[in-house]
């Protein structure tokens, strides 16, 4: 399915109930609620207005497809995670609100600034940046899975938790701690 304007739902959820992609190319004014292991690809430029989550009853089912410069206001995945996320941003992109996904594909050239929890296996798929707040926590792994070392940066800015390996797969380019408080790394670094 393809919708090529805005939406707005009128009992504020949006259902994605099939097992397909439903391509939007406007903004959504409420929710969205994955009921099946489908996939959402938002166009560039666009906003979900509303929280993402996983309605199927089960951790792991549902995709979402963030094109540059498109953004969620809510948060994601607070009933149960997501299968993935994509994030394709050249500019800087800020995650305000928890997110809950098994894996979360940076493939963007921006960075990514994370000022919430954030429970996900991140994977760098382009040469990208990855800033974590103060106080916030990955639980999860972070890894630089381009097939090449030297790639992705992982800034750590005080009283930070990452619960698994960081670099398992190929080197990140970068991995700093910042901030007069403690950093915790959990896994192999």
């Amino acid at each position: 399915n393809t919708f090529s304007s805005d939406i707005y739902v009128s009992d504020n959820t949006f259902n994605v109930n099939g097992t397909g992609t439903t391509d939007v190319d406007g903004d959504i004014t409420g929710n969205v609620a994955f009921g099946n292991d489908g996939t959402l690809d938002l166009a560039a430029d666009q906003q979900i207005d509303g929280a993402v989550d996983n309605a199927t009853g089960s951790n792991g089912a549902g995709s979402l497809i963030l094109g540059d410069g498109s953004t969620v206001t809510g948060t994601v995945g607070s009933t149960h995670s997501l299968k993935d996320i994509q994030l394709n941003n050249s500019n800087t992109l800020a995650l305000d609100e928890s997110w809950n996904t098994e894996s979360l594909s940076l493939n963007g050239s921006g960075q990514v600034d994370v000022d919430a929890a954030l429970s996900a296996d991140v994977d760098f798929d382009t040469d990208t940046t990855l800033d974590v707040a103060s106080g916030n926590q990955i639980n999860g792994s972070v890894d630089n899975a381009t097939g090449n070392d030297n790639k992705g940066t992982l800034k750590l800015n005080g009283n930070n938790t990452v619960t698994g390996d960081i670099g398992s797969s190929n080197s990140l380019n970068q991995l700093t701690s910042a901030g007069s408080s403690n950093t915790t790394l959990q896994g192999t670094v």
